[in-house]
């Protein structure tokens, strides 16, 4: 091969290589936080976490909404505090910013944990309300005067019978009875449920299903639909308290901008780092038949 001929290859060769670097570069500047907020975290069981909630101390707090964070607890659900309580999130509704929760004090359909354990709820401070709020009080710590037609009220409390509390009631305000055990019950907590139809003036209802069945609420949080359609992750920066839509590129504030210009430009590089190789193979090519020539004297 010709001098003028090596130099020609080896300008090829190096700019196929700098293109492929370009390309390497350009993947190696996505927004580190895009990146982050891309993965996909659930617990082992119930619904799929997205935004507004985020996993504590599994994903950044960046990737959700103040006041969203969850936990997966030990039996895999994924779980959210309030006032206190450990919630169990069945269900979320992301079209209608709802979900449903209800005490992991009830989470399992054989027995109850420690009903005792429950504390007044507040949502005082919290970006929830409840969509149907009902109130079933618990009482415990009762003493033996305590009506025996209270019977149908009993639950069992699944506090290992400390002080005389394995056991307790559950009623609501409007029961006639209600007034009375006030006065012989040392302890009272509200739990919320969600009555359907009607559960509260049937004179026969049953707590623990609706203890179990849990309550709805809805949540109050930056819309995160358009960040979503521009193919962008929902997340918040805590420096200016302000929603941000997490793109390749760079945060932007509500949604990733058109990526026109983006694809003409790796299009551009696509096709300068083939034209370049291709280029480079096609002289080395013609070197090796021009050598294979000179060894057959052709």
């Amino acid at each position: 091969m010709n001098q003028e001929k090596r130099y020609i290859l080896r300008a090829s060769l190096n700019l196929c290589v700098f293109c492929f670097i370009l390309q390497i570069d350009k993947c190696s500047a996505v927004d580190p936080q895009f990146v982050v907020c891309n993965k996909p975290v659930n617990c082992r069981y119930g619904p799929r976490i997205s935004f507004p909630f985020y996993i504590e101390d599994v994903q950044k707090s960046y990737c959700g909404y103040p006041g969203f964070g969850l936990n997966c607890s030990e039996q895999g659900f994924p779980v959210v505090h309030i006032a206190g309580n450990e919630y169990v999130v069945e269900d979320i509704r992301y079209q209608d910013h709802t979900f449903q929760l209800k005490n992991s004090v009830f989470n399992s359909s054989v027995s109850n944990g420690c009903v005792s354990a429950i504390k007044n709820v507040s949502l005082y401070n919290r970006p929830f309300d409840f969509v149907k709020k009902s109130k079933i009080y618990l009482l415990s710590k009762c003493d033996g005067s305590i009506s025996q037609n209270l019977s149908k009220h009993m639950i069992e409390f699944g506090c290992g019978g400390e002080n005389g509390n394995d056991w307790g009631y559950a009623m609501i305000a409007e029961d006639e009875s209600f007034e009375s055990a006030l006065q012989v019950c040392e302890k009272h907590v509200m739990a919320p449920v969600e009555m359907l139809g009607d559960e509260g003036s049937n004179r026969d209802v049953d707590y623990l299903v609706l203890l179990r069945r849990g309550f709805r609420l809805k949540w109050t949080a930056a819309n995160c639909s358009e960040c979503v359609e521009s193919r962008g992750h929902c997340g918040f920066d805590v420096n200016t308290y302000q929603f941000k839509c997490f793109c390749t590129d760079r945060s932007h504030a509500l949604s990733c901008p058109p990526s026109t210009a983006k694809i003409k430009t790796d299009s551009r590089h696509s096709f300068l780092l083939h034209r370049s190789c291709d280029f480079a193979l096609l002289l080395e090519k013609k070197d090796f038949l021009a050598q294979q020539s000179q060894v057959l004297g052709i």
